[in-house]
C-alpha cells in the first residue's frame, strides 16, 4: 500500500492543479505538445491590450491551423515595429529568429517578407515568431490581426526546451 501513495498523490496533483487554476479565474488550461515552445501546461486568459513583445498568445490562423489545434506563439513584434529578412534569416529588433525555409516536404512555403527586405507590422496586428527553426509562425503566414487572437497564455508547468532541429 505504501508504494501506491506517491502514485495517488501524483494523480491527484494532475487533477487538482488544473482544477484550481480554473477556479482562480482562468478560462482554461492548455497542454502544449508543439516543439516550438517548451512542452507543458499553459494557463489561458482573455486578451488584454496592448500586447507586448514576449506575450504568449493562442491564435487560429485561417488556412493553417484549421486542420490542427490553434497555435501557441510568442509575440515577436507589435504594430509599428520592423521585421526583416536578411538573406534566409528572420531578424526582429537585432535578434536572430532563425531561417525562413523556402519549402517543406517538397511543397513551397509562402513568406510575407522577401529576402533582404524589411516590413513594418501594420496597426492592429502583431508578428508571432519563435527562435525554433521548425516553428510555423508569422514568417510564413504574416502578421496576425488582434481580432484573431483567442487568448494569452502563461506557463504553469513546463518541461523540455525549444526544438532546435531544422525542418527535414
Amino acid at each position: 500500500m505504501f508504494l501506491h501513495r506517491p502514485l495517488v498523490a501524483c494523480l491527484l496533483g494532475l487533477v487538482l492543479v488544473p482544477l484550481s487554476l480554473l477556479a482562480a479565474g482562468t478560462s482554461y488550461v492548455r497542454l502544449n505538445i508543439s516543439p516550438s515552445l517548451p512542452y507543458g501546461l499553459y494557463r489561458m486568459r482573455s486578451v488584454a491590450s496592448p500586447l507586448t513583445r514576449g506575450t504568449l498568445v493562442v491564435v487560429q490562423v485561417p488556412g493553417w491551423s484549421a486542420r490542427t489545434r490553434p497555435f501557441l506563439k510568442p509575440v515577436a513584434a507589435v504594430a509599428g515595429e520592423w521585421v526583416c529578412r536578411v538573406g534566409p534569416t528572420l531578424v526582429i529588433d537585432h535578434r536572430n529568429y532563425g531561417p525562413v525555409y523556402e519549402a517543406w516536404r517538397g511543397d513551397p512555403l509562402p513568406s510575407p517578407i522577401a529576402a533582404d527586405t524589411c516590413a513594418t507590422v501594420p496597426p492592429g496586428h502583431v508578428f508571432l515568431a519563435t527562435a525554433a527553426p521548425s516553428s510555423l509562425d508569422s514568417r510564413y503566414y504574416g502578421p496576425i490581426a488582434m481580432e484573431q487572437i483567442a487568448a494569452t497564455a502563461t506557463p504553469v508547468w513546463t518541461w523540455g526546451t525549444v526544438d532546435a532541429s531544422p525542418i527535414p
